[in-house]
């Protein structure tokens, strides 16, 4: 039985104090190597990056995973620039796992896997709406459909 992973957003101390299975780190947030040592090497520290330049950054880093985008325009990033689905294509060789965010729904997220992104991660197209499952359902179908979940490559810690 597969079970859920719980990553905190930004806060390593809450992260921590709560026993979460990891942490999610943007830009401007505590450096990568301060919360590994905080949170011991095995919980899981991801890493936001905008750009071929902070992907390859958090890969020296050994972030565990990379939030690549945003990829479209979104409103929980109204200041954001969006990068747009042909900046997937520069992280083919990166060789960690890698998602990409940033306004992604139904209508725009076979573009996004077309261009090479085999992993998503949503909130407003599935939560905004009345349907949360439903919505969840037709992107995870979308996704199965197009063949892109990757196998063997999960983001897995030992406990």
């Amino acid at each position: 039985m597969r079970s859920s992973l719980f990553i905190l957003n930004d806060r390593v101390d809450i992260a921590f104090n709560c026993n979460a299975d990891g942490v999610h780190l943007g830009q401007n947030d505590l450096p990568l190597a301060c919360a590994r040592n905080i949170l011991g090497k095995n919980k899981i520290i991801g890493k936001s990056a905008h750009n071929l330049k902070q992907a390859l950054q958090a890969r020296s880093e050994r972030a565990d995973y990379i939030g690549f985008g945003p990829i479209f325009k979104t409103k929980t990033k109204p200041n954001a620039d969006a990068i747009g689905p042909d900046a997937i294509r520069l992280l083919k060789n990166i060789k960690i796992p890698f998602f990409v965010l940033g306004g992604i729904n139904q209508d725009n997220i076979k573009e996004a896997i077309s261009a090479g992104a085999g992993r998503v991660a949503v909130s407003s197209a599935i939560l905004s709406g009345r349907n949360t499952e439903g919505a969840v359902k037709n992107m995870v179908g979308t996704l199965c459909s197009m063949k892109r979940i990757p196998d063997g490559d999960t983001l897995q810690h030992e406990k």
